[in-house]
């Protein structure tokens, strides 16, 4: 199961109980209510099923810079951001609209993703960067009463 990142969609757990995998495209950063929506995912999903998403590591990213140099599709949507008006030439002002949009574009890096992943009843399996985002592969384990 794929879920969108433009669109919300409503699954009951009689939907989801043969599901085996679901693949989360919105990044973690732009959920606005994340532990609300880890929750969600980990009870309706069935045990032992996989949880596929990815989030941009802030640890890695200088909130100063506009860009980053390691990835050219990266740089052309930012240089269109620019173009629009959705971000700024000048960083600082970056790094204002990134404080006051905080409830939107959530601050998190490996570790962070990691505890919370984990504390809601997920084992990661796997996590890889690939052009300045974070993939994660996770798998819901067996609940201690089942």
């Amino acid at each position: 199961l794929v879920l969108s990142s433009m669109h919300h969609y409503f699954y009951d757990a009689d939907e989801m109980k043969n599901v085996k995998s679901v693949v989360n495209l919105k990044e973690l950063n732009h959920i606005k209510d994340l532990k609300k929506f880890l929750h969600s995912v980990f009870h309706i999903l069935p045990q032992r099923s996989y949880f596929i998403g990815s989030f941009v590591d802030n640890n890695k990213k200088n909130g100063f810079e506009l860009t980053n140099s390691h990835s050219k599709h990266k740089n052309n949507m930012d240089h269109e951001a620019v173009e629009n008006g959705i971000l700024s030439k000048i960083p600082f002002l970056n790094m204002l609209y990134s404080l006051l949009d905080l409830r939107t574009n959530n601050h998190l890096s490996r570790k962070s993703v990691s505890l919370m992943i984990e504390s809601h009843g997920f084992k990661i399996l796997d996590m890889t960067e690939i052009n300045d985002l974070t993939f994660f592969c996770a798998q819901r384990i067996p609940s201690a009463s089942n």
